[in-house]
């Protein structure tokens, strides 16, 4: 069975976690030269012809001074962004529904493009379930209000995910339509619940595929490791 909060923390690390860590001292040095490598302690030769025969003699050494202290290389990525690249990886090959989420939900993108294309499979799905489940159908005035509240399923939907929690309750909602309380239960809030029941089936369809995805791609790595 898939573990649901597993996926979503690795996700996050992965999506959050990129930045180096500045106070961070690994042997970084070692990244960039090997003191035990013979070719940095090995001493060049140089040739010197006398007569008719040639002569190798040690080379003398060049001594010059650097334009600016030297500090010291630092790693281009922290070990843990390094180890959590994979699943990095993983989102960008994932539907382009399936990444905006992700990538709002668990990596807080304010990317317009991703809004755009959760928008519209959130009013795609919806139009898709009015007409599975035989819903009667709506007035112009009803249809415009809710695409007015597409974006925001959406973005109380994230907020559940990661606290467990709405923002709006159903007087606050029945508030910013400007609708009455008992017009806000009998228009409104089954189809309100439907739009919050959508996002929850991305965001299960999102973490299987990302899952699924992780573990081919692992399994790949796998398979074309070249032994040592």
């Amino acid at each position: 069975m898939l573990q649901f909060d597993y996926v979503r923390t690795s996700l996050s690390s992965a999506l959050l976690c990129i930045t180096v860590q500045r106070d961070e001292k690994p042997d970084e040095s070692r990244v960039f030269a090997d003191k035990t490598n013979q070719s940095f302690q090995s001493k060049p030769m140089r040739e010197i012809a006398l007569d008719d025969r040639t002569i190798r003699v040690e080379a003398t050494p060049v001594h010059c001074s650097e334009t600016r202290p030297y500090k010291g290389g630092k790693l281009l990525i922290n070990n843990n962004a390094y180890r959590m690249s994979s699943w990095r990886r993983v989102v960008s090959l994932l539907p382009p529904a399936y990444e905006s989420w992700i990538r709002y939900c668990y990596g807080d993108s304010i990317v317009f493009g991703h809004q755009e294309i959760l928008c519209h499979h959130v009013w795609s799905a919806f139009i898709v379930y009015q007409r599975e489940v035989g819903a009667p159908r709506m007035s112009k005035k009803v249809k415009e209000s809710l695409q007015r509240l597409v974006w925001l399923s959406v973005q109380e939907s994230k907020k559940f995910v990661n606290r467990g929690a709405f923002a709006y309750v159903a007087s606050d909602l029945a508030l910013l339509l400007g609708v009455t309380p008992n017009n806000w239960n009998q228009c409104y809030q089954p189809r309100w619940k439907a739009l919050l029941q959508i996002m929850v089936t991305l965001d299960r369809e999102a973490l299987i595929h990302a899952e699924q995805k992780h573990r081919e791609e692992s399994r790949l790595r796998r398979s074309s490791a070249v032994p040592v």
